[in-house]
Formats: C-alpha cells, sequence, structure tokens
C-alpha cells in the first residue's frame, strides 16, 4: 500500500510497457509475477506499508488474486476512509506520527476470523516446508489439495505451487545479497 504525497507516478507493467497508469493518493500494488516500473518527476514525497505474504487479507473482502499484477486506488480495496487519512498524512511531518496513523486506521478496518489463523499456519508452514511436495503437506494438515488452492488464492492471490515458487526466488535473492559477488577476470 502507497502513499504518494508529492508528484505523480506512473506504474509500467513489463507486459505493456505503452500503458502506463498514473497515482496520486494512496494506491496498492498487488501481488505481482512479472515486473513493473516506475515513472516520477517532481517531488517524491511517499509512504508505504508492506504487508507479508498474506498478510492484507484480512483487511479487505476480496481475494487476493483479484489483485494480481494490479495497481489500484486504495479506496476500491479499503473503502472512501482512506481518503481521510491520505489528508491526514499530508499534514503531518514525522514519521512516527505517519506510522501511528497508519495503524489505527488498519486496526479498525481488520477482520478477526478464525479461518485467518488457519491460512496464515498453512501459510508459514508452505513458506518454510518449500521443499516437501504439496500433497505431502496436504496429508499432514489434513486440508484437502483444491482447499488449500482456495485458501492461498484468497489470502496470497497464489496458488500453492506459484507461491513456493515466489518463496524461492526471494530466498535466491537473499542469499545473493548475502554473498560477495566476485567477477572473475
Amino acid at each position: 500500500m502507497m502513499f504518494n504525497l508529492g508528484s505523480p507516478v506512473v506504474w509500467i507493467d513489463s507486459k505493456d510497457p505503452s500503458g502506463g497508469r498514473s497515482f496520486i493518493g494512496s494506491y496498492i500494488l498487488g501481488p505481482r509475477n512479472r515486473p513493473f516500473f516506475v515513472e516520477q518527476n517532481g517531488l517524491i514525497h511517499m509512504l508505504g506499508v508492506r504487508f507479508r505474504h498474506g498478510g492484507l487479507s484480512p483487511f479487505i473482502h476480496m481475494p487476493m488474486s483479484i489483485l494480481i499484477n494490479e495497481v489500484v486506488q486504495t479506496d476500491q480495496v479499503l473503502g472512501h476512509e482512506i481518503h481521510e487519512l491520505t489528508s491526514k498524512l499530508c499534514e503531518r511531518n514525522t514519521g512516527a506520527a505517519n506510522i501511528n496513523l497508519i495503524q489505527n486506521f488498519l486496526a479498525k478496518k481488520i477482520r478477526n476470523e478464525v479461518d485467518t489463523r488457519q491460512a496464515f499456519q498453512l501459510i508459514s508452514l508452505v513458506k518454510h516446508s518449500e521443499s516437501l511436495p504439496l500433497n505431502t503437506i496436504s496429508k499432514k494438515t489434513g486440508v484437502h489439495y483444491k482447499k488449500l488452492e482456495r485458501i492461498f488464492s484468497q489470502y496470497t492471490g497464489y496458488n500453492p505451487k506459484n507461491f513456493t515458487r515466489v518463496i524461492r526466488f526471494y530466498r535466491a535473492l537473499q542469499q545473493m545479497q548475502a554473498k560477495p559477488f566476485h567477477l572473475l577476470a
């Protein structure tokens, strides 16, 4: 979730480089499985909230799969109250005050569901057991594979197999960043 309090930002999908969309105010970047590029000229003043896998889902009333590779105005997902929050963020000058405003807004929006707890447990299990076949995870948890697919689509936007690929990609990036890179001469 981004709060652009400066000049407009243009998000460009690598699939359609000629069709960038301009955003100001608050917007949400859904889960992505391809690169996006950003262009911004002028005043850069942005705040962002990065949710862990499945973390946005308890605040919204739609499956994350709808947001795959999408950039949408936040009010389409969180309602019109977001405009008041964005206005307040423009008035504040300190990071701590802005963080408090965002946390308080999200605290009022969260849905407390038993299903959410189960979904987070499954996401965590798959995340930390990426080498286990999904059939094994399904047997281990007692959750049928089709239900596992529905839960992952609802909470992460990905099916379990693609989610595992995303996790592997992030781990590879972390390992590359942790190890020094040497060019052979």
